[in-house]
């Protein structure tokens, strides 16, 4: 695996997007970039005998929603959707993590995965991540910018 690998995690991340919640994602420049005011990001480090990183979502605070309430089959405005947002992120981060080590790696390798850590980030520290080469940015629902992180340690 190689840092190169992030085209690979972009079209696992649509599959899993459509698939566990019912959104589509494609891959956009990352001069169309437009990150709104609120921003979540979701880490998950991956260790395994051959390999090991840390995998990363990025994404706006109304999107979180909008997939919470989609995986939960409910509406982002009810309040138990906002309670579960950020575990329903880590567990779609879950699902991306998994699906993406076992197309780039196979199946017989084993990977631990570490608990997802979900926190906000600031414009500033958006524009970092953006102009990292381990990144990769995507439009879902032609409305929110998402960016994808995979850092090999």
């Amino acid at each position: 695996m190689k840092n190169e690998d992030i085209e690979v995690l972009a079209e696992v991340f649509c599959s899993v997007l459509e698939r566990e919640s019912f959104m589509f994602g494609y891959a956009v420049d990352k001069d169309e970039a437009s990150p709104c005011s609120s921003m979540q990001r979701a880490d998950l480090t991956f260790n395994g005998s051959v390999v090991s990183g840390i995998v990363s979502i990025i994404l706006p605070e109304p999107l979180t929603l909008e997939l919470a309430a989609n995986i939960l089959g409910a509406e982002p405005e009810e309040d138990f959707v906002k309670e579960q947002a950020h575990d329903a992120l880590g567990e779609l981060l879950n699902v991306l993590c998994g699906q993406f080590l076992t197309t780039v790696e196979g199946e017989d390798p084993i990977f631990d995965l570490g608990v997802p850590q979900v926190n906000g980030i600031d414009n500033d520290q958006w524009q970092d991540l953006l102009k990292l080469d381990c990144t990769t940015l995507l439009m879902v629902e032609d409305e929110h910018n998402v960016l994808l992180k995979l850092q090999i340690t």
